[in-house]
């Protein structure tokens, strides 16, 4: 272990030593948990207490890249009852703070906020959070008779500056072809632009549905059904919003044969400033030409206008041996990444692949199954366009030694793919204690497996009975969509999730991972205190320890622990000994209050 030592009585430049590292205390080592909100504790304004923090209307907390999370709240025990029973909240890195609640006044309506959703026609279940804080939701409204008998409510971007409305049920359409009447996937771009899908009322027979971008300014209509298609002769007649990446470039799925029968014939079109840009058009041959691409499942798009895919196949020399496969797409070429049937990496011949996730560094991570048993070839995989990487082995041992991971087929997403290579998943375990059968870990490029958070783990003195993540690319909770940062994951690795109690209280968490050892960056003295210099993150403290000699004597605490500021901070030690010769200090991360 090594440490920094000052000596007192020398000239000051000589008193400055080496930079070197502190240390990680044993409670920190396997990451830190924050409540943001718990069941029975008081709302942030005062109005009654936070109630269930998760239902099938707003789903779990998202996460953006500076850690602020976002969730909706049921409170109880508030001034006026149900009619402001509801609340959106913001954690902003140091505390939980409303954003809106039931009651407030509605900007820009004559009524007043009644819930929060995700959205009301597909079950979408997400919040939406961008990097600058911004949440864009679906509210409710009360008391406007110009809402009420369209959709009752409209879109919203909540900040803690304060709500817009950005688009109402009633509004005209950009064409002025008629009236909004129902708003479905919905995504917030890095501006604060809101992509969604909406059924526009011409009348009473003629409803299409289309794909919208823009924000209270303006609006666009990037695709309406009856739309004619880009160099073809056939009009569209369905469309899905199934992506948005932070500069506003759109992932929609399309049926572009003219047939009306929904979206059995779909293709996949990226939506830029630009206009539509085919991806891959159904009928289409692969890149082996082995077949005909017949449908599509599940798709991402990031920032360099990538598009990860998996797809159905018609018209293969194995049937149904070889009829499906998981694909990614530049702008110029299209690449096979697994196909069944194929050999796999590690072992046996592909049979599955799913909850494909992309990141803006070109990385894709797919849950993958190959040969006949779950111990051959099969786990969470890391692609490119030319390579493919067994990241987690199925059967892995869980990280804190008690069990072994199990990821069974259609059973546990993966969630989430950051910039830096990490992937949050959802596992069951086996062979462990049998209250803590499932768990949430986060995987590190270099294969190394931590636990976020698992059934029967110890938590706000009781212990954890379920928990539920906002899922990206997982056909269940979020039809595969990624609109606009609905992410339970970070670039810094930190990772928000709702968790319910054993003892039936439920409440929003924040992971953070466990901290590097901190580096020492500069000792100073002011007057008779010594300043220590360290990097730190959020979700973490730091405490300054010293002691007289290296080797030998007891570590003691200097101060009280600063928290962390994913910056620089200084510790201090106040009234340092004045006596001559060296003394010595170290920095240790603590659990943050």
């Amino acid at each position: 272990m090594r440490s920094v030592s000052a000596s007192k009585g020398l000239p000051f430049a000589a008193r400055i030593a080496a930079v070197l590292t502190g240390v990680i205390c044993n409670a920190a080592a396997q990451g830190v948990i924050e409540t943001l909100a718990i069941e029975g504790t008081p709302a942030p304004d005062g109005n009654g207490h936070f109630g269930r923090l998760f239902s099938e209307a707003f789903g779990p907390p998202v996460i953006n890249a500076a850690g602020q999370v976002a969730f909706a709240a049921f409170l109880t025990n508030t001034a006026a009852g149900l009619a402001d029973s509801a609340g959106l909240y913001l954690f902003d890195g140091v505390a939980t703070r409303k954003l809106a609640r039931g009651g407030d006044p509605a900007p820009s309506t004559q009524g007043k906020f009644s819930a929060f959703k995700s959205h009301s026609t597909t079950g979408q279940r997400h919040l939406t959070l961008n990097d600058a804080g911004q949440v864009g939701a679906l509210a409710s409204i009360s008391g406007d008779p110009l809402l009420a008998g369209v959709c009752g409510g409209g879109l919203f971007r909540f900040g803690l500056g304060g709500s817009t409305l950005v688009i109402g049920c009633g509004m005209p359409d950009p064409r002025n072809l008629g009236g909004f009447g129902d708003f479905g996937e919905h995504g917030l771009d890095a501006l604060g632009r809101m992509a969604f899908q909406a059924r526009v009322k011409v009348d009473d027979f003629n409803v299409p549905v289309g794909v919208f971008v823009g924000d209270e300014s303006g609006f666009s209509t990037v695709l309406l059904a009856g739309d004619p298609v880009p160099n073809g002769g056939e009009a569209f007649t369905a469309s899905l919003l199934r992506g948005m990446n932070p500069t506003g470039d759109l992932l929609i799925f399309a049926d572009d044969t003219g047939d009306e029968g929904g979206l059995a014939n779909e293709s996949i079109y990226v939506a830029t400033a630009d206009g539509l840009r085919s991806v891959v058009a159904n009928g289409m041959r692969p890149p082996d030409e082995n077949g005909v691409f017949e449908e599509f499942q599940v798709g991402a798009l990031n920032s360099a206008g990538l598009v990860a895919f998996t797809a159905t196949l018609g018209q293969t020399t194995g049937g149904r041996a070889d009829d499906s496969g998981l694909f990614l797409a530049t702008e110029s070429a299209l690449f096979t990444v697994a196909r069944e049937g194929a050999r796999a990496p590690n072992g046996g011949n592909w049979i599955n692949f799913q909850q494909p996730v992309l990141n803006d560094r070109g990385t894709l991570a797919f849950l993958g199954f190959a040969g006949v048993t779950q111990t051959v070839g099969s786990g969470i995989y890391v692609a490119t366009t030319n390579t493919i990487t067994l990241l987690v082995p199925a059967r892995s041992p869980a990280p804190d030694g008690q069990g072994t991971l199990s990821l069974e087929q259609a059973t546990y997403p993966i969630l989430a793919l950051n910039n830096r290579g990490q992937v949050l998943f959802q596992a069951g375990v086996s062979g462990g204690p049998s209250s803590a059968r499932i768990g949430v870990f986060l995987a590190d490029p270099d294969g190394t497996v931590r636990r976020v958070v698992r059934r029967g783990q110890e938590l706000e003195g009781s212990t954890v009975n379920k928990m539920e993540l906002t899922s990206v690319g997982n056909t269940v909770d979020a039809g595969g969509a990624d609109l606009g940062r609905q992410r339970p994951l970070n670039d810094t690795g930190q990772v928000a999730f709702w968790a319910e109690l054993a003892d039936g209280r439920d409440g929003v968490f924040r992971w953070s991972p466990p901290a590097a050892g901190p580096v020492i960056s500069g000792i100073r003295f002011e007057e008779e205190d010594v300043v220590v210099q360290t990097a730190s993150m959020t979700g973490h403290a730091y405490q300054l320890q010293s002691r007289a000699a290296l080797a030998e004597g007891e570590w003691q605490d200097e101060g009280d622990p600063v928290a962390g500021t994913d910056g620089e901070i200084e510790l201090r030690e106040v009234g340092a000994p004045t006596t001559a010769g060296q003394r010595y200090y170290r920095v240790a991360v603590v659990p943050a209050e």
